[in-house]
């Protein structure tokens, strides 16, 4: 398998840092029925930011490229205010695309907006909720009306059917 590379840059310079890890150093060490890094590997670090040398409130950017069978899973990752206002894009191999807006309103609660792009090419909000996570509550508040997870993800189906490009 390929190296994983990382692109970052700090807000401090125009240049980019370029990093190349080995599938070890990426993923954790894969389960004895896994296949491979490519199919199965899980990363080490839930927060990508993680691989980078730098804290988050130094960052401006970071984009991590996965090799896959498939092509290439891709991470884009714009940092606004540290890792308390971001965007992360993903690219996947099949087309699919996604953007995960996330922004700590204050220490225990974030919001978080999350669009899919579908095989149309239509984007649609999945996700967008207000989350209070405290050591004592957890209040968990949903902003998509009555729309379950299978109609959010075709929610321009119908549209793209009639009206397609």
């Amino acid at each position: 398998m390929q190296q994983v590379k990382i692109v970052y840059q700090s807000k401090t310079s125009s240049d980019f840092v370029e990093l190349k890890l080995l599938p070890e150093e990426y993923y954790d060490e894969l389960e004895p029925d896994d296949t491979s890094f490519e199919e199965d590997g899980i990363p080490r670090f839930l927060n990508p930011i993680e691989y980078v040398p730098l804290d988050a409130a130094e960052l401006k950017l970071v984009v991590i490229t996965e090799p896959c069978k498939s092509g290439k899973r891709e991470f884009r990752i714009q940092l606004l205010d540290g890792n308390k206002v971001e965007c992360v894009h993903s690219i996947w191999p099949d087309g699919t695309e996604e953007l995960i807006h996330t922004t700590d309103l204050d220490k225990e609660t974030y919001h978080i907006i999350r669009t899919v792009k579908d095989t149309n090419g239509y984007w649609s909000v999945v996700t967008n909720t207000i989350t209070k996570d405290s050591s004592l509550d957890y209040i968990h508040k949903n902003y998509l009306g009555t729309f379950s997870d299978k109609q959010l993800l075709r929610f321009w189906d119908n549209y793209a059917a009639r009206f397609a490009k």
